[in-house]
C-alpha cells in the first residue's frame, strides 16, 4: 500500500516525465522548422520515451489503490540559438533526481 506521501511523489515524478516529454516535443518542433530532421527525428523518439515513463508511473498509482493527479504543466521553451545549445541538446534536468526522493520517501515510511 502506497503512503500518501508516496503518491504525492510519484505524482509530482510523473508530471517531471510528461514536462520532459513536453519539452522534447517542443524541441523537435523548433528543430523541424530550422530543417534539422534527424534532430527533429531523435528529439520525437525521446517524447514517445518520457511520455512510456509517465504511463509505467500512471499505470503504477493505479495499481496500487492510488489516485492519479494530473499536475500543470510549465509552457517549455520554444526557441533556441543553434541546436548546440545546452538544453536543446541534452535531456531535461531534475527527472533523475525524483527516482532519489521517491526511494528516500518509501525507505522512510512515510
Amino acid at each position: 500500500m502506497l503512503t500518501e506521501n508516496m503518491i504525492d511523489a510519484l505524482n509530482e515524478h510523473m508530471n517531471k516525465e510528461m514536462y520532459s516529454a513536453y519539452l522534447y516535443m517542443s524541441m523537435s518542433a523548433y528543430s523541424d522548422s530550422a530543417g534539422l530532421k534527424g534532430f527533429a527525428n531523435w528529439f520525437m523518439v525521446q517524447y514517445h520515451e518520457e511520455m512510456f515513463h509517465a504511463m509505467k508511473v500512471f499505470e503504477y498509482i493505479q495499481a496500487q489503490g492510488g489516485r492519479v493527479k494530473l499536475l500543470q504543466l510549465d509552457e517549455p521553451p520554444s526557441d533556441w540559438e543553434s541546436p548546440l545549445d545546452r538544453e536543446l541538446g541534452g535531456r531535461p534536468a531534475g527527472v533523475p533526481l525524483d527516482y532519489a526522493r521517491g526511494v528516500k520517501s518509501a525507505s522512510e515510511g512515510d
